[in-house]
């Protein structure tokens, strides 16, 4: 399988609001794309997470379809998203390319309206949080 690294690094700006990048490694040098071009990608959407798995209450968030910030991206690819707190996950490629009715969506905090702290935690689930739609229908498990 080929690996692919999609990095989630947050970097603080001076001032009031905080701005985050999202780093891509697709194995050609890596992509950065902002929180506010994230959030004005003409593909970004508001979405309603039934039972979100990490607030464990419905959630809606502003969103970017995980399928076209991955495009050129092979289905037998494995995917390693890293978060900034070190929380790792693997998902193959195929899942997110073609979850079988489940849809994988890019959340994006805004830098002027930050998400509530997750439970136990001093921070919530931003900058970026990696939410589906449908999980079931692709089976997909609360670590994915």
């Amino acid at each position: 399988m080929r690996a692919l690294t999609a990095l989630f690094l947050a970097l603080c700006c001076t001032g009031v609001a905080d701005a985050a990048t999202l780093t891509i490694d697709a194995g050609h040098g890596p992509q950065a794309l902002t929180t506010e071009q994230l959030l004005k990608r003409p593909d970004a959407r508001d979405i309603h997470v039934t039972g979100d798995v990490s607030y464990h209450q419905d959630r809606t968030y502003r969103a970017v379809p995980m399928k076209a910030l991955l495009q050129g991206i092979p289905a037998d690819a494995n995917l390693q998203f890293v978060a900034e707190d070190g929380f790792a996950a693997d998902i193959p490629a195929a899942l997110i390319l073609d979850g079988h009715g489940a849809e994988a969506w890019l959340a994006v905090e805004p830098a002027d309206a930050h998400w509530p702290q997750l439970e136990g935690k001093d921070h919530g689930a931003g900058p970026f949080y990696l939410v589906w739609l449908h999980p079931q229908a692709g089976n997909i498990g609360p670590e994915q």
